[in-house]
């Protein structure tokens, strides 16, 4: 993608592994220490236990949080979002959610108005939401186009 689009700003949580290798890249690499507005209408969660962070975004019809694979907690990312971008629901979660509790999966529910689990989130979150929050829930896969 640097090839493409030289100096692309990525945001990193500090002390990221890989981060050397990205900056080698032709990324330019920011560390984020704490949760905030990155740009307008766009926000991090912040570094979660030093390692993982999301992002919100806002578009016509309202906040969209990614997450990565929600090692933290998917609700708690999903959480730390709306605390800093001063929005009281979501309209969509979408990402991994690393395979999370029914009870983690509750919560979610009850701060987004649709959620797309995707890659790590596993079968049991998928078919949960499917059966518990069909009104909800929304099938992902790669390639996926959801228009806001």
């Amino acid at each position: 993608m640097a090839e493409l689009n030289p100096g692309l700003r990525l945001y990193t949580p500090p002390g990221n592994g890989g981060a050397m290798a990205l900056r080698w890249g032709g990324f330019d690499l920011m560390e984020v220490f704490k949760a905030g507005e990155i740009t307008d209408g766009a926000w991090t969660s912040g570094p979660l236990e030093d390692f993982e962070q999301a992002l919100g975004m806002e578009t016509p019809s309202g906040l969209v949080v990614i997450v990565g694979c929600s090692h933290p907690g998917v609700d708690r990312l999903t959480k730390a979002i709306l605390n800093v971008s001063g929005y009281d629901k979501a309209y969509l979660v979408i990402g991994g959610f690393h395979g999370p509790s029914q009870k983690t999966l509750n919560r979610l529910a009850g701060m987004t108005e649709f959620i797309a689990p995707a890659h790590c989130s596993g079968d049991f979150a998928k078919a949960y939401m499917r059966k518990t929050y069909p009104e909800k829930f929304v099938s992902v896969k790669t390639g996926s186009i959801i228009e806001f």
